[in-house]
């Protein structure tokens, strides 16, 4: 998978939570901070699953330990996966 699939996660989480993908940062809670709620958070999967080449109904077993921006950045890239440092999240 090439491109930088921090900046798809944020793009689209940005998009669901009416914001600037500029306003987010990683340790933001999805529900208290940009009130998301389950099954948003459930259909923000499905939108990245279908976008980053993921199987969306395997993420979504993944959908009670989504808690923050990171989290769901991880879920699409852990970290040993993704370049180094662990700041861009990007794939070369």
């Amino acid at each position: 998978m090439a491109g930088c699939v921090e900046s798809e996660v944020l793009r689209q989480v940005a998009l669901y939570a009416g914001m600037d993908s500029n306003e987010l940062y990683g340790g933001m809670l999805l529900q208290e901070d940009l009130g998301l709620g389950p099954l948003t958070v459930l259909m923000l999967l499905i939108t990245l699953g279908e976008s980053l080449g993921k199987d969306a109904l395997a993420l979504s077993f993944n959908l009670g330990s989504l808690n923050t921006v990171d989290d769901l950045v991880d879920l699409f890239c852990p970290a040993a996966a993704c370049s180094a440092p662990r700041v861009s999240y990007c794939l070369h």
